[in-house]
């Protein structure tokens, strides 16, 4: 019989192909170097509790730095990392307090329960959901919990302890508030919270609905994302991870990263592109957890499972004005330029077309020839005339008439005319 805890429900929730690998297939998930600190800091507090609580003591560091060196040396673990753990055990120690009014019940608690929600063996064969508590304290009326953090990250995870409590109060039915602690000791920053009974009524059905939702699953599909991605273990063999990229130690290897990185930019370019094409048009697109949109020019996403209090605030259900598309018109967030196949493409040491450049020089040359009349001449109504003819002369090349504007011409092409005119009247007003 398949059991399950809280770290089975978080696996799957953060990606069933990842789930299935560990807890169905049984393969054995690398421990890291910050999971194996963790677990000798948390042998090393619970021994400590232990000693001080058989020998009706306070505080006893040099006992502590003992049980550290003792636990550190038997893991024979690199000892670059002993004053890490040294510094970690001394500033939990350090920085504890010690409740008179409370008893601690029980360290690196062991539970479990059967189907019917009874305490069963922690490895027995019928047990259906289990939990290891770091710490258990009472009080008259509460239970508190204690979780130690020793990570690098202030990310309390409040569901965690809501299933702690939940699975304590099946096995202490005659407790009425259960208070958690998620106590982050490289920091010494503690959250709480308190829970009663119909709270965990609540985190109950959360709960089974979760596990029905897992047992009903036969395809796992992998929830693929950068911070789930960039940890697994499991790369080689995930469908939606390139294992070639694991190893890159030679330089025929990195030749080949860099060309995949390469191949795999420039896709994602072209999906973007399309996607970017089919919301502008339809609005939003819900891809699992994660909502593609636009926000200003841009094309973002965002996941429904973690959502910041800024990202709150935002209104996300905002409706996308959709474009009207005709039958067989194709969906494009620009239009195409149409390009004369006569005329070169401009490029970053040429700016603009064949055309525009004739153009340009014709102006240029304009404006030498009439200024050599000018110098000629020095006749202030000749120089009007002179001004007047560039100015048409302008206009014609940029196929503008200074009459009639053509309600069709772009933005672009009115912008022109205007400045043009602006300048052909200052020069006129110096010429008077």
């Amino acid at each position: 019989m398949s059991h399950y805890s809280y770290s089975r429900l978080k696996t799957y929730n953060t990606c069933p192909q990842k789930y299935k690998r560990i807890y169905i297939d049984g393969e054995k998930e690398t421990s890291t170097i910050h999971s194996i600190i963790g677990n000798i800091v948390h042998e090393i507090i619970c021994k400590y509790f232990t000693y001080m609580k058989d020998n009706k003591l306070r505080e006893d560091y040099p006992e502590a730095r003992e049980i550290t060196a003792k636990i550190f040396f038997e893991g024979k673990l690199n000892p670059q990392y002993y004053p890490e753990i040294e510094n970690l055990v001394y500033n939990y120690i350090s920085n504890i307090q010690i409740d008179d009014n409370s008893k601690t019940i029980g360290l690196e608690v062991k539970l479990g329960i059967d189907k019917k929600y009874e305490e069963i063996g922690f490895k027995s064969e019928d047990v259906y959901f289990r939990a290891i508590l770091d710490k258990i304290d009472q009080t008259d009326k509460t239970i508190i919990i204690t979780d130690h953090k020793t990570g690098f990250r202030i990310e309390p995870d409040f569901f965690q302890m809501q299933v702690y409590a939940w699975i304590l109060s099946k096995l202490l039915p005659e407790q009425t508030h259960f208070k958690t602690k998620i106590h982050y000791i490289r920091y010494n920053q503690i959250f709480e919270k308190t829970y009663t009974i119909e709270d965990l009524k609540k985190i109950e059905f959360i709960i089974e609905n979760m596990i029905t939702k897992i047992e009903n699953d036969k395809d796992f599909i992998p929830t693929p994302s950068y911070s789930g991605c960039s940890n697994c273990w499991s790369a080689e063999k995930c469908p939606v991870k390139d294992s070639r990229l694991n190893w890159c130690r030679m330089p025929d290897q990195a030749q080949k990263v860099g060309t995949d990185i390469i191949m795999l930019e420039t896709q994602l370019k072209m999906k973007k592109q399309l996607l970017q094409d089919y919301i502008s048009a339809f609005g939003p697109v819900k891809v699992n957890n994660e909502t593609f949109e636009f926000r200003g020019k841009s094309l973002r996403h965002k996941s429904d499972n973690n959502i910041s209090k800024d990202s709150k605030k935002m209104d996300w259900n905002k409706p996308v004005i959709k474009s009207k598309i005709t039958e067989g018109e194709k969906v494009m967030s620009k239009p195409i330029p149409i390009i004369d196949e006569k005329l070169s493409v401009p490029s970053e040491d040429k700016l603009v077309c064949n055309k525009c450049l004739e153009n340009i020089n014709q102006i240029e040359k304009l404006f030498i020839k009439e200024k050599d009349i000018w110098n000629t001449c020095k006749n202030p109504r000749c120089y009007e005339g002179l001004i007047t003819n560039i100015i048409k002369t302008m206009l014609d090349i940029f196929k503008l008439n200074p009459i009639e504007i053509d309600p069709k011409i772009n933005f672009k092409s009115i912008i022109i005319y205007i400045i043009m005119m602006i300048i052909g009247g200052l020069l006129l007003i110096y010429a008077k």
